[in-house]
């Protein structure tokens, strides 16, 4: 729904303050003086916020591979929606203006959005939502839109043959769209016999005739439209093409100054998430017993010992008659129904014996009551290793 017309009260106090010797507009600024502007990049590529005063708009960039026109093989495509809630025929006149001045002004390559000619194209769909309409929404849309352009990646492709492949952010950087200049508009209002910039609500509203100009920081102009009947001078234009020359390199400037913050902050963000992926990534290493002893003593069954017995291996915490451990040959606890089972090495041999007949039975294998006691203490695995030999030797 459109705005409801403004009062004759209100008409004549517009023109009448900007008809004054010092002409002054309802909000306090000077006719051709602007309102602030901020830009704003949220996390996803393509997706930015521009607001004019309190004019704001979203603009949001998409590409999808799709086979390219026949008429055109070699180019890809864009296209421009826009949604002025408010105001459906205004959503219809920023979208033509938009797709004039960033299409027809060679703004984009569209030649760089071919894959394969022929074949595959990239074709861009830029969404545009005005979420704040309080006067020259153009000028915000075209801003929101330039800004998007500019921030938007789209995937790195790979061509071999006919083969494509379309690598993902993690494995490939995305490639940034070929902007040959940015052209930025400019909105005039036509207020009795004055001209003001960046006109308001209330004075889009109470405007004779409108004037757009779209130009570039090489002082091109790449758009001019004028709709209402007020007529204007051409000292008048030649004025407005001048601010607008000004008003594009300040804002070109803005805009690749925040798209430069945003990638700095982005590459920080992303240094600071490998820094504490290794942070939190820590090696785990158990410790391993280092040395090997002969002969240990059971304190539990000393009496039993017979001296012809032989000598026994196993690991020790005992300080005497040390030797390297062969780590290969290490009795390694194996956990069987909730329990720790002393397995013997699959990998030793003895003669021509199989796994399965040097596999040792349930029966005659010792139970450990704790898997961290059986590991923290080797000596405890050495003393029962031994007492199984024994018990065995008796039988």
């Amino acid at each position: 729904m459109a705005n409801p017309a403004l009062s004759n009260i209100e008409r004549d106090f517009i023109v009448s303050a900007l008809s004054e010797a010092r002409p002054e507009r309802i909000d306090g600024r000077r006719p051709y003086d602007h309102r602030s502007v901020a830009i704003a990049f949220p996390s996803a590529w393509g997706v930015a916020v521009a607001q004019i005063g309190r004019t704001r708009v979203l603009s949001r960039v998409s590409c999808e591979m799709v086979i390219p026109s026949p008429d055109r093989p070699t180019e890809g495509s864009i296209r421009f929606y826009v949604d002025c809630p408010k105001d459906k025929l205004l959503s219809s006149t920023i979208a033509s203006t938009i797709e004039k001045c960033v299409r027809n002004s060679g703004a984009i390559d569209v030649e760089t959005l071919c894959i394969i000619s022929g074949v595959r194209s990239w074709a861009l769909r830029v969404d545009v939502f005005v979420l704040d309409q309080c006067g020259n929404a153009i000028d915000a849309v075209c801003l929101a839109v330039l800004a998007s352009l500019r921030h938007f990646r789209r995937p790195a492709v790979t061509v071999i043959g006919t083969d494509l492949t379309v690598h993902p952010e993690y494995e490939r950087p995305p490639v940034a769209l070929q902007l040959h200049h940015l052209p930025i508009c400019t909105s005039f209002a036509v207020i009795g016999d004055r001209i003001v910039a960046d006109p308001s609500d209330k004075e889009h509203r109470v405007a004779g005739s409108h004037l757009t100009i779209a130009t570039n920081t090489r002082k091109h102009v790449c758009l001019m439209m004028k709709s209402g009947g007020t007529p204007i001078t051409q000292e008048q234009v030649t004025d407005c093409i001048s601010i607008a020359c000004q008003r594009s390199e300040f804002l070109t400037g803005l805009i690749n100054a925040e798209i430069d913050a945003n990638l700095t902050a982005r590459r920080e963000r992303l240094e600071k998430g490998d820094a504490m992926a290794k942070t939190f990534s820590p090696e785990v290493r158990l410790p391993m017993p280092s040395r090997v002893a002969t002969n240990p003593v059971d304190d539990d069954d000393e009496s039993e010992q017979s001296d012809d017995s032989q000598p026994e291996t196993a690991v020790t915490g005992c300080d005497h008659d040390m030797m390297n451990v062969d780590v290969e040959n290490v009795v390694v606890p194996e956990i069987v129904d909730d329990v720790v089972r002393l397995a013997p090495d699959p990998a030793r041999t003895i003669g021509s014996e199989t796994e399965e007949k040097r596999t040792t039975t349930t029966s005659d294998t010792p139970i450990v009551s704790s898997l961290s006691q059986a590991i923290r203490d080797p000596e405890s695995v050495a003393r029962l290793a031994t007492r199984n030999q024994k018990r065995k030797t008796k039988r």
